[in-house]
């Protein structure tokens, strides 16, 4: 088993470690956001049409999600360094191939690369959160920061890589951010700690992994449809219905191996299931927070794409101010209410969607209940995340964490999903937009019954921080 180890990150000197979690979240979040930007450009200069486009964007998700939960077993097993500087080398080698990229199948190729390396790289850098930086105020911290990053990454990655996408091309923007993994890459061999080495590694579960992967990858087509693969309501239907299978076989599976991929222990703790079904309700109404407030701008207020991204500005500042309010909530409430603060928030946020009026503009219509919204739903998504990983064993942080970024990104794809068939409803517009938010908001509001569904949550009120 691999012991905690704080002592290293004690006092002042957590901060550097802090630094390159951080930035390695903003590494992911930039190079999911950035490709929006670039399409485009992609399309008109590799000469693509909107489905390859799409598919450039699906399969990167579609790799992503799948193989989070075995990346966390790895980490948990090979250690968080190894797991990190593995992954970092996949986006690296991935991002390279996507800068020199000439046609579209090299660019799906890195495409694919970078979401394996991503895959990899995100559980063994959250889980580090959990186990290296000290209890007490810097983990808070830690949650405060890792949540801001986030909404700074929406506004760089669309407006930097625009930026360079319309001075020297797309192929720029790839250029930017390998030079960000070569900076991340030099600071994780530094400043991550190597494990003490178990004296019997535990077995890797390949039975497991073999048909959770599939399972997840049926399960997330049939909800969202996938890289264009599966348009049809009957064929995502029955996908939909054998990823469940798989999942159901899966379970089973893991039931009666002795080192499973998966630990069913962890779902004995009443956190880990309220937690787990929280963040999905909130990931699927953000989906509606992110999705429908771009088609209203365009469709109805006449924006073009690019106003539209500058008018989805405040949905990134409302992320960098909450993220970092989660740690100063985290230190003065408990779990119970700071979950009940965030999912208010995001109702709130929702209804105030959900009513807009013919001649409300912008402002009252998409600003306010924006800023709502997406604070709330930053906000929610970390203290559930400290809800679900923080009371889980240090040799579980990687699959722990792994679980939980699979969670969320089932709950993106189900309230994407779910969003656009709303918003697509009906003959009139405004009238459909305002059904898909009250539809948000009715999501969160059963993600809120579920997270409280445990009767006794642990708080986190502030303790004395170890001695450096």
């Amino acid at each position: 088993m691999e012991e905690p180890r704080t002592a290293k990150a004690a006092g002042a000197g957590y901060w550097p470690l802090l630094a390159l979690i951080s930035g390695s979240q903003m590494l992911i979040s930039i190079d999911i956001t950035l490709l929006g930007v670039l399409l485009p450009s992609i399309g008109a200069d590799l000469g693509i049409d909107a489905a390859a486009q799409a598919g450039i964007l699906s399969f990167y998700a579609l790799v992503f999600a799948s193989l989070l939960l075995i990346a966390g077993r790895c980490a948990d097993i090979f250690g968080q360094r190894t797991c990190c500087l593995v992954g970092l080398c996949i986006i690296l080698v991935g991002t390279v191939l996507a800068a020199m990229s000439r046609n579209f199948e090299t660019l799906l190729l890195a495409r694919v690369l970078q979401g394996g390396g991503s895959a990899i790289l995100v559980p063994a850098n959250f889980s580090l959160i959990n186990t290296v930086i000290p209890d007490g105020p810097q983990r808070r911290n830690a949650y405060g920061v890792f949540g801001m990053v986030q909404g700074l990454a929406l506004l760089i990655g669309p407006a930097a890589g625009g930026a360079l996408a319309t001075q020297f091309g797309w192929q720029a923007a790839f250029f930017a951010v390998l030079a960000l993994v070569v900076v991340l890459l030099a600071a994780a061999l530094k400043l991550i700690p190597k494990r003490e080495r178990p004296a019997a590694r535990e077995p890797f579960d390949v039975l497991g992994a073999l048909l959770f992967v599939p399972s997840v990858m049926a399960l997330i087509v049939g909800l969202s449809g996938g890289p264009g693969a599966a348009q049809d309501p009957t064929v995502r239907l029955w996908l939909a219905g054998a990823g469940l299978v798989g999942l159901a076989a899966f379970a089973l599976i893991e039931s009666r191996v002795r080192a499973p991929l998966l630990p069913l222990d962890l779902f004995r703790r009443p956190t880990t299931i309220t937690g787990l079904l929280g963040m999905m309700a909130v990931m699927a109404a953000a989906a509606a927070f992110f999705i429908v407030p771009n088609l209203v701008m365009q469709r109805l207020m006449g924006f073009t794409p690019g106003q539209s991204g500058l008018g989805m500005i405040p949905h990134a500042l409302a992320g960098m101010v909450m993220g970092q309010l989660v740690g100063f909530f985290l230190g003065k409430l408990t779990l119970n209410r700071n979950i009940l603060l965030g999912f208010t928030i995001i109702i709130a946020g929702a209804l105030l969607y959900g009513t807009m009026q013919p001649d409300g503009g912008y402002i009252r219509n998409i600003m306010l209940p924006m800023l709502v919204a997406a604070g709330g739903s930053v906000f929610t998504i970390m203290v559930l995340t400290a809800e679900v990983t923080l009371p889980i064993e240090p040799e579980r942080q990687g699959v722990i964490s792994a679980l939980a970024f699979t969670c969320q990104q089932i709950g993106i794809s189900l309230g994407a999903t779910i969003a656009l068939a709303v918003a697509a409803a009906g003959d009139d517009p405004l009238a459909a937009y305002n059904r898909a938010y009250l539809t948000a908001a009715a999501i969160a509001f059963i993600g809120l019954c579920a997270a409280l569904f445990a009767k006794a949550l642990p708080g986190m009120a502030p303790k004395p921080a170890p001695a450096a």
